[in-house]
């Protein structure tokens, strides 16, 4: 998938938050490349070693 095409899916999700992670090893900088999703979807962020977050959910009902 393109960063475009992620960050497309992330705008139209409504996400607070984009990490692109799982590079191909033909992409050598990815952070070249990083403007095309913060165009369209600016809080887009490259993945990194050991960067974690905590994911809270909801409870419906």
């Amino acid at each position: 998938m393109l960063f475009s095409e992620a960050a497309r899916l992330a705008k139209f999700a409504e996400a607070e938050e984009l990490w692109l992670t799982h590079f191909s090893p033909a992409l050598q900088e990815p952070a070249e490349f990083l403007q095309n999703a913060t165009d369209i979807f600016p809080n887009t962020l490259l993945g990194e070693e050991r960067k974690m977050t905590t994911l809270y959910f909801l409870k419906e009902g």
